[in-house]
C-alpha cells in the first residue's frame, strides 16, 4: 500500500506590524498569556508586546526544514490574488502571499511540495488565474492523481467550479482536482459532482471542554461528507481555541465566547490520529485519494499550529512539531 500523503494548512500573517494583517496578527499574540502559541521567529520586545520582521529566504528555508523533517509532504496556502477592489482590503490582501512566495523561490520546494487555497470571496483579476495555472505546471506544485490540486473555501460553488476548469483548459493545463472546503455540512441535499472532492479548512470547535471532543466534531465531520457523494479528503485538526483573536478581535471574522478544547499534549493527539485512521479504513472507498488535509502548520491565532514556538530564552519550542512527526508515522504506518 502507498503511504497517505500529508497536506498542511498554511495561512500566513506573520508580517511587520506596519502591515495591515501583521497589526492585528502582533496584536492579537501580543498578551504574555498567548506566549505558548507565538512562533519561533517571532521578534519579542517586551512585556505584552511582539512584532515580526519580513522573513529572508534563508530564515523561511529554515522553517520549511521543520516540515520536511517531520514529514509534511506538501503545504496548501491560501493563495491570494492582487486585486484591490475588495472593501476595506485594496491593496492589503496580496501581503498574505509573502511567505508562500518564499517557499516557490526556495532550493526546498521539490522536497515539501506547495498547492492553493483560493478564497472564494476574495475577486480575482484575468492575471491572477494565469499565474496559478503556470505555477500548477511546475514540478514543486502538489498533484493529486496526477492533476494539480486546488481547494476552494467557501463551500461549493459549481459556477466558480466551472470558470476554474474553463481557465486551466483555455491555457492547455492539465484539469484541476478541486476540493471544496465545508467547515460544517449544512446541507447535503443537490448535486455536487463538480467538485472532485470535498474537506475542510478548520472545522468547528466550540463547546468543547477536552481535544477528544474536538475530534469526536472533526470525524463526525468527515463522516457528514460523506452524503455528497464524491471523493472525500479527511480533514484533521490540531487544535482550536482563538482566545487571542477574542480578546483582541480582527475586523475578518468574529469568534463567539464559549469553551475551547485546550492545546493537546503529545499522547491526544496521536489518539486523535489513530481515531482519524480507523475512520479512514473503515472509509477506504471514498477516502481513494490517500491524501489527509491538515489544520494548520500556522493558524497560531486560532489554536491550530504544528510550526515551533518560541520558549522564554528565545529558543524554538519542538514538542508540538515532535508529536505531529509520531502523527504522521502513525498514519504511514498504519495506512
Amino acid at each position: 500500500m502507498t503511504p497517505p500523503t500529508i497536506g498542511v494548512i498554511n495561512w500566513d500573517c506573520s508580517l511587520p506590524s506596519e502591515t495591515f494583517f501583521g497589526f492585528h496578527a502582533t496584536k492579537s499574540l501580543s498578551p504574555n498569556r498567548f506566549r505558548n502559541a507565538t512562533p519561533y521567529y517571532a521578534d519579542v520586545i517586551g512585556d505584552n508586546r511582539i512584532d515580526y520582521h519580513y522573513r529572508t529566504q534563508e530564515e523561511y528555508d529554515r522553517e520549511l526544514r521543520y516540515a520536511i523533517d517531520a514529514g509534511i509532504d506538501y503545504f496548501a496556502y491560501c493563495w491570494y490574488g492582487s486585486d484591490k477592489s475588495l472593501p476595506g482590503y485594496e491593496g492589503k490582501l496580496p501581503e498574505l502571499n509573502y511567505a508562500r512566495t518564499l517557499h516557490m523561490k526556495s532550493r526546498l520546494a521539490d522536497k515539501l511540495k506547495l498547492c492553493a487555497i483560493i478564497v472564494m470571496s476574495h475577486p480575482w483579476l484575468d492575471e491572477d488565474y494565469a499565474k496559478l495555472i503556470d505555477a500548477a505546471k511546475e514540478d514543486f506544485y502538489q498533484k493529486i492523481e496526477g492533476r494539480p490540486a486546488i481547494f476552494l473555501l467557501g463551500g461549493y460553488d459549481k459556477n466558480y467550479i466551472k470558470d476554474l476548469r474553463r481557465r486551466f483548459a483555455e491555457k492547455g493545463a492539465a484539469d484541476p482536482y478541486i476540493t471544496f472546503l465545508d467547515n460544517w455540512v449544512d446541507n447535503s441535499e443537490g448535486d455536487y459532482s463538480l467538485a472532485d472532492a470535498a474537506s475542510s479548512y478548520s472545522g468547528r470547535g466550540e463547546d468543547t471542554a477536552a481535544f477528544a471532543d474536538h475530534v469526536k466534531i472533526l470525524i463526525n465531520a468527515n463522516e457528514d461528507r460523506k452524503k455528497y457523494g464524491i471523493s472525500l479528503i479527511p480533514h484533521f485538526s490540531t487544535g482550536w481555541d482563538p482566545s487571542p483573536r477574542i480578546v483582541n478581535p480582527v475586523p475578518w471574522g468574529k469568534y463567539p465566547e464559549k469553551i475551547y478544547a485546550p492545546t493537546p499534549n503529545e499522547s491526544e493527539l496521536l489518539e486523535g490520529a489513530k481515531q482519524l485512521a480507523e475512520w479512514i479504513k473503515a472509509n477506504k472507498d471514498i477516502a481513494s485519494t490517500g491524501h489527509i488535509l491538515t489544520f494548520a502548520w500556522n493558524e497560531f491565532e486560532e489554536g491550530g499550529w504544528i510550526c515551533p514556538t518560541i520558549n522564554a530564552d528565545g529558543t524554538a519550542n519542538l514538542s508540538r512539531l515532535n508529536a505531529f512527526k509520531k502523527v504522521i508515522e502513525l498514519w504511514k504506518n498504519d495506512l
